[in-house]
């Protein structure tokens, strides 16, 4: 363990020209050893499956954070920080250490998307989410409150233990709500389409994927088992598929997307038996692989110009590679086969129905015949767009140049969404072995 951190401290001495960066750095990482050690946080004890959310942090601050188009050293700090803090939201089994994590994930991704001073929607979507974020934070705190006065103990594995969920449901649903909003769940929705339209690229790819995929480890750890989780899915899964119907910006559309896709993904998650889990674990890998690859798309091809859907408009006559990578990862996030995210809808579905919850898979299955609408859209934008628009000449004089390092990463990812239905045995594999020792 302190051979690893010793290499990793001399990769950073290379990495960092500013020797300061480095110093805060090393601060930083002293810090997380002493709360790893006052809260006797282990991997072994713990389960293995941490240890795959943490791949999944790692896997998607690198992509996005690796891709250096702004050079900024404090941009470069804050997405440390909200790395830092999604790693000890998975790696906490204490909700007080639970607590100050979200809140230094929180405090990051607000000045983040404030950092775009020159635009008055950075501002109003950063003040939005700090709102929100307070809010979030007081029923966070308001439960550990009730918790702390009821039982006496904040450790997650002693509340597991003792059952403590199924006694105290005020608590519970307060602490549900809290996370809730780090997820764009549904009721606590509202806030995802206009902070997702006054970000960068950038921050989107980062506030879609690691505070999910740290507070989705953290639901994990709690071992719940409650219908709300499951009616507040329905309703996340619904207001995201008819939210996204009317949008015309690429954006707000990725947003309402990722509240489909959350109220998919938990949908088992509130029955909590091994059975139940996996399919969540499975269904969110697919989904942040192509949620990295439509970020990336817009992050490498033409910045921030990507606003609208008919920027999209005839694409294929200047860059058929982009046309077809856009038609793979929408159609693929709409559960379209033989692309991967069909695997991940079928498992939720066929978990639903062996578990006699027949009408809500149906149901399920109406709205995501529904959702293909508004992706087959941008595929006809693509590819269907007639030769004469304005639109389409506009595109054709304003060509991209694209660099091969770059469609390296995005052709990783397009290979993992067309060919893992082909061999999917190795996630399955995998996502079971990491669940063993857990139940």
């Amino acid at each position: 363990m302190w051979s690893l951190i010793i290499c990793l401290l001399f990769l950073l001495f290379f990495m960092f020209k500013r020797r300061w960066q480095y110093i805060i750095i090393v601060l930083g990482l002293v810090f997380c050893i002493n709360l790893l050690k006052i809260y006797e946080i282990n991997f072994v004890s713990d389960g293995k499956y941490k240890v795959y959310f943490l791949f999944l942090i790692g896997v998607s601050y690198f992509l996005v954070y690796g891709i250096k188009l702004e050079k900024s050293w404090d941009q470069e700090i804050l997405l440390w920080m909200i790395w830092l803090g999604s790693s000890l939201v998975v790696l906490s089994n204490h909700l007080v250490l639970t607590y100050l994590a979200l809140e230094l994930q929180t405090f990051s991704v607000f000045v983040l998307i404030a950092s775009r001073n020159f635009s008055i929607k950075s501002g109003e979507g950063a003040l939005k989410y700090f709102v929100l974020g307070a809010i979030s934070s007081g029923l966070f705190l308001l439960s550990l409150v009730i918790i702390y006065y009821t039982c006496g103990n904040l450790l997650v594995y002693t509340l597991n233990s003792s059952n403590y969920y199924d006694s105290h449901k005020l608590e519970t649903y307060l602490l549900l709500l809290s996370m809730f909003f780090k997820l764009s769940f549904f009721p606590v929705h509202f806030w995802v389409p206009d902070i997702y339209e006054a970000s960068t690229n950038r921050i989107i790819g980062i506030i879609g994927t690691l505070p999910k995929i740290s507070v989705i480890g953290f639901l994990v750890e709690l071992n719940l088992s409650s219908n709300i989780i499951l009616w507040c899915a329905l309703g996340s899964m619904l207001v995201g598929t008819f939210g996204a119907m009317n949008q015309t910006k690429l954006k707000r559309l990725l947003a309402y997307s990722g509240i489909t896709h959350m109220g998919m993904a938990l949908i088992t998650l509130g029955l909590f038996s091994k059975q139940h889990v996996e399919p969540t674990l499975l269904y969110i890998t697919i989904y942040i692989v192509g949620f990295l690859g439509v970020v990336l798309l817009m992050m490498f091809y033409n910045r921030e110009k990507f606003i609208y859907l008919y920027d999209l408009s005839g694409v294929h006559q200047f860059n058929v590679v982009m046309a077809i990578s856009w038609s793979l990862v929408l159609l693929s996030a709409g559960g379209i086969p033989p692309l991967s995210g069909f695997l991940g809808k079928w498992w939720i579905m066929w978990t639903m129905l062996l578990s006699n919850y027949t009408i809500v898979m149906l149901f399920s299955v109406f709205l995501s015949v529904i959702s293909v609408i508004y992706y087959l859209r941008v595929t006809q934008l693509c590819y269907f767009q007639k030769s004469h628009s304005y639109i389409v000449w506009e595109r054709v004089f304003n060509k991209v140049e694209v660099s091969k390092f770059k469609d390296l990463y995005l052709g990783l990812i397009f290979y993992f969404i067309c060919f893992l239905i082909i061999s999917p045995e190795w996630l399955i594999v995998l996502v079971d072995y990491l669940f063993i020792s857990f139940f």
